[in-house]
């Protein structure tokens, strides 16, 4: 046998050949690729992926799936919006632009994330693996999605202004990281600390930066970071005191806020000296005054919600990558940078124009 869908090498690719114990069987295949359980589309090379009856008559190839069974996984995933809308893309070939197609499918229906809304439970989630080869369970489940009308959960997550009463905060976020992060900021409220605006970032611009200590695939691209105030670091200002804590080779930043408050939850009395907290000014450590403190870093991470990051190599030289002031969403973090651009609204076209121009960059981490 040959081919990827029990095809035999130079039979009719609408049927099978069975030989079992001397007799010859010719089954036919049904009409529909959602009908086969013994489907495998698939691409490995351009000498060994699937070609239906369309692309072997335009193509000159001998085909190795049954009927128009390529063709109609691509119009199904042009339909979810998986594939565009172009001949190109409907031509009965599964070359790697399907193969990607797919993949990123099964991937999207492993989550909960519909469109439109509401989600599913993830106990009905797709539980096929992320290949890139259409099989029978990847092919109900695109069909799942055809019944239903689903699409692509594109905009899945409208961004929201931070919003907290008596705080003047400012930026969006994503609409559940919006309403996580103004949750913490009530708290730090409560227990006599500030996260008060305006704060340094938020959600950024579809604009691939240049800056130093900036990352072209940051969560501010995605709506799940926020910049912190840094005035509140240092100068006459100062509310925030910024302990290194060091893991090994990596640098992360511990901050304590000045409070006059005297119990909470995450205060601390602290005595001149107990701890020592880092000068950007002049690259010292110096003794932290005696009194009171929230552990804004432990407040905001015992949200389990938002959690802090390490500091660039070579913050010491350069203050834009010690990072003591990002603190970003973690809830369902996902697996590549469009995937956590399209859940705020972001196509793939719109990411290719503004600089994300290549599949590598698309599906890198984000982050």
């Amino acid at each position: 046998m040959a081919g990827n869908a029990g095809v035999a090498q130079g039979t009719n690719p609408t049927t099978a050949v069975v030989v079992a114990k001397g007799t010859v069987t010719v089954v036919a295949f049904p009409l529909n690729y959602w009908e086969y359980s013994g489907l495998q589309l698939y691409f490995k090379s351009k000498k060994d992926n699937s070609i239906d009856n369309t692309a072997s008559k335009k193509y000159k190839q001998a085909a190795t799936a049954p009927h128009d069974y390529v063709v109609q996984l691509q119009k199904d995933l042009i339909a979810l919006n998986y594939l565009p809308a172009k001949d190109d893309y409907r031509d009965g070939y599964f070359g790697p632009e399907t193969q990607r197609a797919v993949a990123r499918f099964q991937r999207h229906a492993a989550r909960p994330y519909r469109m439109p809304q509401p989600d599913i439970g993830t106990g009905e989630c797709f539980a096929g693996g992320e290949t890139g080869v259409c099989d029978f369970a990847t092919a109900q489940e695109i069909r799942k999605w055809i019944s239903k009308n689903w699409t692509l959960p594109l905009a899945r997550f409208p961004l929201r202004a931070i919003s907290v009463v008596g705080v003047v905060t400012g930026g969006k976020l994503r609409e559940d990281a919006a309403a996580a992060w103004g949750e913490i900021v009530t708290l730090a409220q409560a227990q006599g600390a500030t996260l008060e605006g305006p704060y340094g970032d938020t959600t950024r611009v579809l604009q691939r930066m240049t800056k130093s200590g900036t990352s072209r695939y940051s969560f501010h691209y995605c709506g799940r970071a926020v910049d912190i105030n840094q005035a509140l670091g240092g100068g006459n200002g100062q509310r925030y005191f910024i302990v290194k804590e060091a893991s090994g080779q990596q640098m992360y930043w511990r901050i304590y806020c000045k409070t006059a408050n005297s119990s909470g939850a995450h205060i601390k009395a602290l005595t001149k000296g107990q701890v020592k907290y880092y000068s950007f000014f002049n690259g010292k450590d110096i003794d932290i005054p005696a009194g009171n403190y929230v552990d804004l870093t432990t407040l905001i991470e015992s949200s389990g919600k938002f959690e802090r990051i390490k500091a660039q190599s070579g913050w010491e030289k350069d203050y834009n990558k010690t990072e003591w002031w990002h603190f970003q969403y973690i809830v369902a973090k996902q697996a590549t940078f469009l995937d956590e651009m399209e859940l705020i609204g972001y196509s793939e076209q719109q990411l290719r124009i503004a600089g994300w121009s290549n599949d590598a960059m698309l599906d890198h981490p984000p982050g």
